[in-house]
């Protein structure tokens, strides 16, 4: 069916997989993530600020629920119904994607924040930029290697499981008023299409790294 999707089971199994996948990511964020964060906040919160800003990356915000996502991820590519994750797999159309679907994040955004009214500056913060790749990392584990293969497993539609893996990935960026939201949830069905267009988790990964590269320094 395609370079995600392994062995595409019956009904049942499809909505199990699916309402697995949404079940752990909600229960992750809302149940562990609150725990997690109470134990490790005092330790947390007296890092120096570089220290903080890269431990909140890689330790803090979205570890909890990557740690999940990969452990469920992980029994589905070995009961075969997804296809093991890939780096290398058409790695010249993966870059080639990943660029396209930055630049055009990137201006979507720079866009919307205009509309906004929200002025542009320029910070460089190099420790924000490192801690990305982690973080980013991360983000394109939950919301494009389990929710939108799930979704594309359980739905047999690349567009409507794109769709539902921006929604998540919206979802997950409760912080941002919601025109920013719109644009987080576009961002995520980008992403989610170029995963399929490639199969290789790359492809997400680094356009998501590089439009943040961008819209960190300038906003």
């Amino acid at each position: 069916m395609s370079t995600l999707i392994g062995e595409r089971r019956g009904p049942i199994d499809r909505v199990l997989v699916l309402s697995v996948s949404l079940g752990v990511v909600y229960v992750a964020r809302q149940v562990v993530t609150p725990l997690w964060r109470a134990f490790i906040d005092p330790w947390f919160h007296s890092l120096p600020r570089n220290a903080h800003t890269v431990a909140g990356h890689v330790l803090v915000w979205t570890l909890p629920m990557a740690i999940y996502s990969g452990i469920l991820l992980a029994f589905f590519i070995r009961t075969r119904r997804f296809q093991p994750l890939s780096l290398t797999r058409d790695i010249r159309r993966a870059i080639t994607d990943a660029l396209w679907a930055a630049l055009v994040g990137v201006l979507t955004v720079m866009v919307v924040v205009k509309a906004m009214g929200v002025p542009f500056r320029f910070r460089v913060d190099g420790w924000a930029l490192a801690a990305n790749v982690v973080s980013n990392g991360y983000e394109e584990l939950i919301g494009r290697a389990l929710v939108f293969t799930a979704a594309w497993y359980a739905l047999g539609s690349r567009v409507a499981a794109a769709l539902l893996s921006g929604l998540v990935f919206a979802l997950m960026h409760e912080q941002y008023p919601l025109p920013l939201r719109a644009v987080v949830a576009f961002g995520g069905f980008v992403w989610s299409w170029i995963y399929a267009r490639t199969g290789n988790f790359l492809a997400p990964w680094l356009s998501h790294q590089l439009a943040d590269m961008v819209i960190d320094v300038l906003l």
